[in-house]
This record gives structure tokens, C-alpha cells and sequence, in this order.
């Protein structure tokens, strides 16, 4: 027992200095309640400090995981606005080559109307002047037909017409052999021209059937044009 006195009497005499100095602490029981306040209020800051390291953690792991989540669908997002702005350029590509597709069919239409129209107007003249010269009179009425039916009208009564006048230069060069070098071209010529609008009528046909037709309506305005050049000679 006298050992553990001595022992612990060291301790009495360090806080009668410590008394000595602080005035705030008249007795030893002051400082000692003094000293067991500071240490529960250490203790309970260590608590809250290792509960706000603790929240301090969990809320840096949900900020890492958030800002994770966020870069990945951003990239996400990224990539869509690309697939899309690559949709967007073949679109626009597309709606290019239709525009040019229009503007060529459009060009198309508008030559073959041209030459088509040119074409009637052959017809038109030939038969016109066929009317005039025939002494059959025959004309073509329209009544109900379309515009093909009556141009295929006027191309048989053009053929008809050139056929007698073949038949009467055949005749003729038959009945008078004193002249048949004169009547020979004229044969030949009627002949030519017979066949030639033999064509003309198919071409006419194909051309108002399609009006992509360029070719056919090509060559039956040429035909037309040598046949109605022949007639006026």
C-alpha cells in the first residue's frame, strides 16, 4: 500500500504545480473534472471526425460511380448524334441525286414534248396537203378518238394517198414505154416515200405511246420532212 502511495504521489505533487500556475482550478477534484470534460469532448469529435470521413468516403464513391455513369452516357449520346449526322448526309446525298433525277427526266419530257409536237406538226402539214391535192376528199373526223387515233388516221390517209399516186405513176409508165426514163424517178420516188411513212406511222405510234421516245420521234420528223419535201417537188 505504501508503494502504490508513493507511487501515486508524484502525481498529486505535478498537479499542485500545475494548481500553482492555473488559478482557474483552486482545488485538485476542479482540474481533474476539468481534464475528464475535454477528454469526453475529444472523444466525441474523434466519433463525429471518423463519421464524416466515413460519409466523406461514401459520398466520393457515389460521385465516382455518378461522373462514370454520366461520361459513359455521354459518349453514348456522342456516338448516336453521329450515326445520326451520318443519316442526315445520306439523306441530303439522296434528296441531291432525286433533285438531279428530276431535273433530268423533267429535261427529258420536255425534248421528247418538243420533238413529238414537232412531229404532229409534219404530219399535220402532209396531211394537209394531201387533203388539198386528193380529189377524194376524205378527211379524218375526230369525234371520240384520241390524239394517237386521229395522227394514225391522218398516217393511213397519207398512205393511201401516196400508194394511188404510186399506182398512177406505175400505170402510167406501163401505158407510155416512149417516156419511161422521165417516169422512173417519179416511181421510185413514190415508192421511197410509201415506205418511208410506213415508218413514219410506226415511229408516230411509239412516240405518243412513251414520251421517253427520242429516237422514234427523230426519225419519223425526218421522214415526214423528206416526204413532204418530195411532195412539194
Amino acid at each position: 500500500m505504501e508503494l502504490e502511495v508513493k507511487k501515486m504521489s508524484k502525481y498529486e505533487a505535478f498537479l499542485d504545480t500545475v494548481l500553482e500556475i492555473e488559478d482557474d482550478y483552486p482545488e485538485i477534484p476542479d482540474l481533474l473534472a476539468r481534464y475528464l470534460t475535454l477528454d469526453a469532448a475529444h472523444q466525441d469529435l474523434m466519433d463525429r471526425q471518423t463519421q464524416a470521413m466515413q460519409e466523406n468516403e461514401e459520398q466520393r464513391v457515389e460521385m465516382q460511380q455518378f461522373v462514370r455513369e454520366r461520361s459513359d452516357q455521354i459518349l453514348a449520346d456522342n456516338n448516336a448524334l453521329t450515326d445520326l449526322q451520318e443519316d442526315v448526309e445520306k439523306e441530303h446525298s439522296g434528296a441531291r441525286d432525286l433533285l438531279r433525277e428530276a431535273d433530268r427526266q423533267i429535261s427529258t419530257v420536255a425534248d421528247s414534248t418538243l420533238q413529238l409536237g414537232q412531229v404532229m406538226m409534219a404530219c399535220e402539214n402532209i396531211y394537209s396537203r394531201c387533203v388539198v391535192k386528193s380529189t377524194v376528199g376524205r378527211k379524218v373526223k375526230a369525234g371520240d378518238l384520241s390524239e394517237t387515233e386521229i395522227l394514225c388516221e391522218k398516217l393511213d390517209l397519207i398512205k393511201e394517198y401516196v400508194n394511188d399516186l404510186a399506182y398512177i405513176v406505175a400505170n402510167r409508165t406501163v401505158k407510155d414505154p416512149a417516156t419511161p426514163k422521165r417516169d422512173a424517178p417519179a416511181a421510185a420516188t413514190a415508192t421511197s416515200a410509201r415506205g418511208q411513212l410506213t415508218t413514219t406511222a410506226s415511229a408516230a405510234n411509239a412516240s405518243t405511246s412513251r414520251s421517253g421516245g427520242k429516237a422514234a420521234a427523230g426519225q419519223s420528223r425526218q421522214s415526214m420532212s423528206s416526204v413532204s419535201d418530195r411532195g412539194d417537188a
